[in-house]
């Protein structure tokens, strides 16, 4: 049987983006203050976490699933059963922010994920979209590549709001 691997964050997450840039701006303070090993270290350090990748590898064939963090080219990380999840679920992360004293600006921004998901409700994020569309068409193609039931969160709060309307008579 030839085995088929899925990977799902080909692209940099930049989870650790101001980290890293924290640190090489620290490196490049120090050359002039410090020693130049030093300032070498951090430089070399603050690159190698700016450009960390996350990301999620699945054989099919196998059944496995290998959640892990990319450094330079060597990823991190251990394979487990991909039986220990029961779900692939299309949730929404909704995230607001206030900006300002006096003038209040308020900022949301909203995307959608695609997670697997065991009994316990814990997730490994497959993938974040910021199309509903994109991210439905994904939850469905992965949802039968890996043979688990697929779960829309949206579709499940959009029926419960219209559920909740109040019918209106002409």
């Amino acid at each position: 049987m030839i085995s088929e691997n899925l990977n799902t964050h080909p692209e940099p997450t930049f989870e650790y983006f101001y980290l890293g840039a924290t640190i090489m701006i620290a490196g490049l303070f120090s050359l002039s203050t410090t020693n130049l090993i030093l300032s070498i270290v951090l430089l070399i350090t603050g690159l190698f976490i700016l450009l960390s990748i996350k990301g999620v590898k699945i054989d099919v064939a196998k059944r496995l699933v290998k959640p892990y963090s990319n450094y330079f080219f060597i990823k991190f990380g251990t394979w487990v059963s991909l039986d220990k999840y029961s779900n692939v679920v299309l949730g929404i992360n909704s995230n607001s922010k206030s900006l300002g004293s006096k003038i209040v600006v308020n900022v949301r921004t909203q995307s959608y994920y695609v997670a697997l998901t065991d009994l316990k409700e814990s997730r490994l994020e497959l993938k974040e979209f910021t199309e509903y569309f994109a991210a439905k068409f994904y939850l469905d193609r992965m949802s039968s590549k890996l043979k688990l039931p697929a779960i829309d969160k949206q579709e499940i709060i959009t029926n419960i709001a219209l559920a909740k309307r109040p019918f209106r008579r002409k």
